[in-house]
């Protein structure tokens, strides 16, 4: 016969806990992607701000034509000292 305690212990390991992990490994991954979003969001607009930099810089000048890239760009698009 098999005794009710067996019973408690193989519902637990079998359907609780898996229910259990996944549950923590979706709140895991919300927690990342809000980390991720605000690490974004933060970058866009320190981009938004230099880049409004860039244009107040450029209007200032008087050009006509498109800004040339100032002297912190390097030909590949990064910042100095950015990789």
């Amino acid at each position: 016969m098999v005794s009710p305690f067996g019973v408690v212990i193989s519902l637990l390991v079998f359907l609780a806990f898996p229910v259990y992990v996944i549950f923590r490994l979706e709140s895991i991954s919300r927690r990342l992607q809000r980390m991720e979003e605000k690490s974004a969001g933060s970058l866009r607009s320190d981009l938004r701000a230099y880049n409004a930099q860039v244009v107040e810089a450029w209007e200032r000048s008087g050009q006509m034509d498109d800004p040339e890239p100032t002297a912190d760009l390097k030909k590949d698009g990064g910042r100095d000292g950015e990789q």
